[in-house]
C-alpha cells in the first residue's frame, strides 16, 4: 500500500491540491486487509452489462433539448431525497448498497419520505458473494421482486437469505452512456454507477478527487446523487461509512476512474409494494 505522505505529495504536484488525503477508516481497513482489501469493492462487469452498454452506445439520443441543469444535488434539492450513508464492511456488497441507495432516493422523490431498505435482503437473497462481488443486472432484476426494510433485516456480511415483506421494487431501468444523457438521468434522480478504485482513493477526505498515486485495487459500485458543472464533478454516495470522505460522500472530477466512460449509468424507476 502506498504511503499517505506519497499521496499528499502527488496531490500537490499533479492535482494542484484539489483534494485532501487522510488516515480514514477505509484507508486503515485497506492497509490491514492487504490483498483481501478487494472485498471493500465488489463490482463485477458481466456479459449482460456489456450488452446493455453496447446497445446504449448504438442508440442516437437527442442531446440538445432539453438541456440538463448545470448542477443538482439530491442531498439538498427538493428538501433532501438521499438516505443515510451506510457501511458495507469487509464484504464485496457495493452493488447491493448502491442499488438500495438509488431505490431509497427514487422512492423518496415519489413519496416525500425516506425508507431505509435492507441491503442484506437484496444481496443474500439475490446470490451476491462477499468474496466474489456481484453484477448490476442481476441485482436490478432481483430488486424487481421487491426489497424489504432495513429494520426487518439489518445488514450482516455473514447473514443469510431471510424472507421479509418487500417495501419498494424496481419497475424498470435504463442504461445511459453519453455525458448529457447521464446528467439528464441524474436530474431525474440518483443513479447507479461504477468506478475503478486506486489505493489513493481509500484516503480521500475532501475536495474533488483525481487519481494521483497508487495501484489499481478493484471495481466499485456507487450511487451518483448529483453533479456540478461549475466545479466539473460528480457528487457520489459511497458505502464505507460516515468516516470516509465528506460524511460518507465524495466528489470526483469528470472523466476520472472511468466513472463516466468505462462504466454506464443505470437509472431506475420504482414503486411501492408495502403491506402495512
Amino acid at each position: 500500500m502506498i504511503a499517505l505522505e506519497e499521496i499528499n505529495r502527488a496531490i500537490e504536484k499533479n492535482a494542484r491540491g484539489m483534494w485532501v488525503a487522510g488516515n480514514t477508516a477505509a484507508w486503515r481497513r485497506g492497509v490491514q486487509a492487504g490483498d483481501s482489501a478487494k472485498t471493500m469493492f465488489g463490482l463485477r462487469v458481466g456479459d449482460e452489462d456489456r450488452r446493455l452498454r453496447a446497445a446504449a452506445e448504438s442508440i442516437f439520443e437527442e442531446l440538445t433539448v432539453p438541456a440538463p441543469p448545470r448542477s443538482i444535488d439530491w442531498r439538498t434539492d427538493a428538501g433532501g431525497r438521499v438516505g443515510p450513508v451506510k457501511d458495507q464492511g469487509q464484504c464485496g456488497a457495493c452493488v447491493a448498497f448502491a442499488t438500495c441507495a438509488a431505490m431509497e432516493s427514487l422512492d423518496a422523490i415519489r413519496t416525500h419520505m425516506i425508507i431505509q431498505l435492507s441491503e442484506g435482503h437484496l444481496f443474500h437473497c439475490g446470490g451476491g458473494s462477499c468474496t466474489d462481488g456481484w453484477e448490476f443486472v442481476p441485482a436490478l432484476e432481483m430488486a424487481k421482486k421487491g426489497v424489504g426494510r432495513q429494520a426487518d433485516l439489518p445488514w450482516d456480511p455473514d447473514g443469510a437469505c431471510v424472507a421479509i415483506l418487500p417495501s419498494v421494487r424496481i419497475t424498470g431501468y435504463k442504461v445511459h452512456v453519453a455525458t448529457v444523457a447521464r446528467k439528464r438521468a441524474v436530474a431525474v434522480g440518483p443513479v447507479l454507477a461504477g468506478m475503478k478504485v486506486y489505493e489513493d482513493f481509500l484516503a480521500y477526505r475532501t475536495g474533488v478527487y483525481r487519481h494521483v498515486a497508487g495501484q489499481f485495487s478493484g471495481n466499485h459500485a456507487v450511487c451518483v446523487v448529483g453533479y456540478d458543472d461549475d466545479v466539473g464533478c460528480w457528487i457520489v454516495k459511497n458505502s464505507w461509512g460516515l468516516d470516509f470522505g465528506e460524511a460518507g460522500f465524495f466528489r470526483i472530477a469528470y472523466g476520472e476512474c472511468g466513472i463516466d466512460s468505462d462504466f454506464a449509468f443505470y437509472s431506475i424507476e420504482v414503486d411501492g409494494c408495502r403491506q402495512d
